[in-house]
């Protein structure tokens, strides 16, 4: 059974109670994050090093590994995700689920998805994180992106043009324009 996270101590309370970024509006949290990387994508004069991408390859699918599809995906990108595991949510998939996230909730919510099924200043616990962060996969329709089950063993450039060749665990390799590395640092 997973146990009901502790009360909020006094700090977090005061957290809690401050109006943070997260709880804007999902449309214009999105706008203005998709905005604030712009530069990545066209460059500061208007090209880039990067007009090439088409196509990205992400190794992993626990909360970095989402936001970064999520993100890429609404730029047009193709989008793979890489996950070795059976399921999404990084290291809330297998731990601490009667641990608490040491921040309220409001403070680990994705932008664009509240964490509606924890009240308000409480710290969720892992069990709660690793469902909310699964609502979030399917509720932007992530999972036909990630390929489950298949780990990436190894990462090389790709020879003649630019880009990278993912070797996968199963044998095979694929090829992107672009690799994202987000497996988090419990890896």
């Amino acid at each position: 059974a997973i146990s009901a996270p502790a009360p909020p101590s006094a700090q977090a309370a005061a957290l809690a109670s401050t109006r943070l970024p997260t709880q804007l509006p999902a449309v214009a949290m999105t706008e203005r994050t998709l905005k604030m990387y712009e530069p990545l994508v066209t460059g500061s004069s208007g090209s880039s090093e990067f007009a090439h991408v088409k196509t990205v390859g992400v190794i992993g699918a626990g909360v970095s590994g989402l936001q970064v599809a999520r993100a890429l995906l609404a730029r047009g990108y193709s989008v793979t995700v890489f996950e070795k595991a059976p399921n999404v949510g990084g290291l809330w998939r297998e731990n601490y689920h009667s641990y608490g996230v040491q921040v309220p909730r409001e403070q680990y919510e994705f932008p664009d998805f509240p964490f509606e099924t924890v009240p308000r200043g409480v710290l969720p616990n892992g069990g709660q994180t690793f469902k909310y962060t699964c609502a979030y996969a399917d509720h932007h329709k992530l999972i036909p992106h990630i390929r489950l089950n298949t780990a990436v063993v190894a990462l090389k450039e790709r020879s003649g043009q630019k880009g990278w060749v993912f070797q996968l665990g199963e044998g095979g390799a694929e090829e992107f324009d672009f690799a994202v590395i987000a497996n988090g640092m419990y890896s």
